[in-house]
């Protein structure tokens, strides 16, 4: 008896083996904090705004909590997302220039 376990990625993937699912959590825990900023900056990019708006949020945590060495690096890839047509993700730039 073979029992496939599927769920559902809301990442636009849609349905996601959870094997698959589970490869991809341990690949984020051995990036860098700079590979997980890119990864998510690149995510941010493709996302609807609420998607957009948490993967920004965990940018701001890694660069501002966990390594500020990368604000350099990040901050205009970070503030072209002004350019947003979402109101939201172009406030939540302002308050990331502000922190």
């Amino acid at each position: 008896l073979l029992i496939l376990t599927w769920s559902i990625v809301m990442a636009g993937r849609g349905f996601v083996p959870l094997g698959e699912q589970l490869e991809d959590e341990e690949e984020r825990e051995n990036q860098t904090t700079q590979e997980k900023v890119v990864a998510l900056i690149n995510e941010a990019q493709l996302m609807n705004k609420d998607k957009k708006l948490e993967c920004l949020s965990q940018v701001r945590e890694l660069i501002i909590n966990k390594d500020p060495s990368l604000l350099d690096n990040f901050f205009e890839e970070v503030t072209a997302f002004q350019q947003d047509s979402a109101v939201d993700v172009r406030k939540f730039v302002v308050a990331f220039i502000e922190d």
